[in-house]
């Protein structure tokens, strides 16, 4: 019998009762995981390109105001001043994605 963790696990087992199957079991998994292990740490990890990488000048940010488009609901307008050109008067994203 091969003997993969020791002497002294092989003489545990025997103490226990734990059966011939249940051992090739333990082992069979415990080499299954020791080559497992040693995939994933040999496997070379990706690199980016340094070309890749783009400038904040190359993007495109948008700002919407929504104050600017046609109000859909007034229901969410508060403390709003419609006179006062300077201030907010409500407005919505309602109109600017359709």
């Amino acid at each position: 019998m091969t003997v993969l963790f020791g002497k002294m696990t092989m003489d545990w087992f025997e103490r226990e009762g734990i059966t011939v199957k249940f051992k090739k079991w333990i082992s069979a998994t415990a080499a299954s995981l020791l080559l497992a292990t040693t995939f994933v740490s040999t496997t070379p990890v990706a690199h980016a390109d340094a070309k890749a990488t783009t400038s904040i000048a190359e993007e495109s940010i948008y700002d919407l105001l929504v104050d600017r488009f046609f109000n859909g609901s007034g229901t969410n307008d508060f403390d709003t001043n419609t006179q006062d050109p300077s201030k907010f008067a409500g407005g919505g994203f309602y109109r600017s994605t359709r």
